[in-house]
């Protein structure tokens, strides 16, 4: 019996496959986030605007409303936790922080649309419509702001971390030095 030769496959180069691999990394994923940041903060501060970042802008402020200028901010803070997270091989690095500024960014469109539903320019857009909406019908009108208040609290200790419980000791201690003296 003959042996069958077996032949190689030629290892074709994709350049998409190899793109797609690159851009795939958290790294560069963190890196368009800082970017897109970056770019949509100074489409903002810019009274003049191209087709592009004319539209960008347009499209944040039907979605957000005023919180159109907190995207930057949550995207730019969501990239650099990637980008820290990917580089040092931080596996502790908290999520929290990215996590606090989120919470926060969606509280304050819930609480604008809450306040300002009148005014489509103050309001928090289509995303801060749907939540106050939403949150208005099932809880009412103090129960949909009760909520937006524990929003509020649970993104400033995501985003304080332990400060919260630091200060909060350090008060107490301050409390009972000046309790104490003045008892004597």
């Amino acid at each position: 019996m003959a042996q069958k030769r077996r032949s190689r496959k030629n290892k074709r180069y994709d350049p998409i496959d190899q793109i797609l691999t690159i851009a795939a990394r958290p790294e560069v994923l963190g890196l368009v986030l800082v970017l897109l940041s970056v770019f949509t903060l100074l489409s903002l501060l810019t009274t003049t605007r191209g087709v592009i970042t004319g539209q960008w802008v347009d499209f944040l402020e039907q979605l957000f409303g005023m919180g159109k200028w907190g995207v930057p901010l949550v995207t730019g803070a969501l990239g650099l936790w990637v980008v820290i997270r990917a580089i040092d091989k931080m596996p502790d690095l908290p999520l929290q922080t990215p996590l606090g500024s989120t919470v926060l960014f969606i509280a304050y469109v819930t609480a604008a649309t809450l306040l300002f539903r009148d005014d489509p320019a103050a309001s928090g857009g289509a995303l801060g419509i749907f939540l106050a909406d939403t949150l208005q019908s099932a809880l009412g009108l103090w129960g949909a702001w009760s909520f937006v208040t524990i929003l509020v609290i649970t993104g400033i200790v995501l985003l304080t971390d332990k400060m919260l419980l630091y200060l909060a000791q350090d008060s107490g201690a301050l409390f009972q030095d000046w309790w104490d003296q003045r008892r004597r």
